[in-house]
């Protein structure tokens, strides 16, 4: 058989193989099949509606946290609690930063409360300056949240649990009035 004819042989075998299996020789073409779970677009205004299949899906796309800050975070956290963990005066260094919120919460749930001397415009303003506290950094955690930023997240939600010592020196002083309180008065 000269070279032309086995050419022809090869030919004829390789389109009878095609015709027989297209689908060894070709990609199948993908079927354009619209996604089981909603977009975000679509989930429903209240948190209380989803389910737990849209909100896992929701929630997949999280920013990743490189190496470095990973350890640095873990290391401030692990020496925050040491620091806390020994300290005896009853204040943290952070404490300071949580009294700006604190003290402006007062005067802020005190217009929100009407401005009454008593009753409850005058609860909520007593009680607006641990609200504040609290609502600050549960604030900032639900923004780093929605960025799906995992870092942010963290530390606000460190930031609010934190909050928790400093209230818990505070209501432990409310009897003894040992602390120094700062306002006007």
């Amino acid at each position: 058989m000269s070279e032309e004819s086995q050419r022809k042989a090869h030919r004829s075998l390789t389109n009878t193989a095609t015709q027989q299996h297209p689908s060894a020789h070709k990609p199948t073409p993908q079927r354009f099949r619209p996604e089981t779970t909603p977009q975000i677009r679509e989930l429903p205004r209240s948190p209380l509606l989803l389910s737990s299949h849209a909100v896992a899906h929701h929630l997949d796309d999280w920013k990743p946290v490189f190496r470095p800050v990973a350890v640095i975070a873990l290391s401030f956290y692990l020496l925050f609690l040491l620091y806390a963990a020994t300290n005896r005066s009853g204040l943290l260094f952070l404490d300071l930063a949580n009294l700006m919120n604190h003290e402006a919460g007062h005067p802020l749930f005190g217009i929100l409360g009407g401005g009454a001397e008593t009753g409850f415009g005058y609860t909520l303003m007593v009680l607006g300056g641990t609200l504040l506290e609290l609502i600050v950094p549960l604030l900032c955690a639900v923004y780093f949240f929605s960025r799906r930023e995992s870092t942010g997240t963290a530390f606000c939600a460190f930031w609010f649990f934190e909050n928790f010592l400093y209230i818990n020196t505070y209501m432990a002083d409310a009897r003894a009035s040992a602390l120094l309180l700062v306002g006007v008065g």
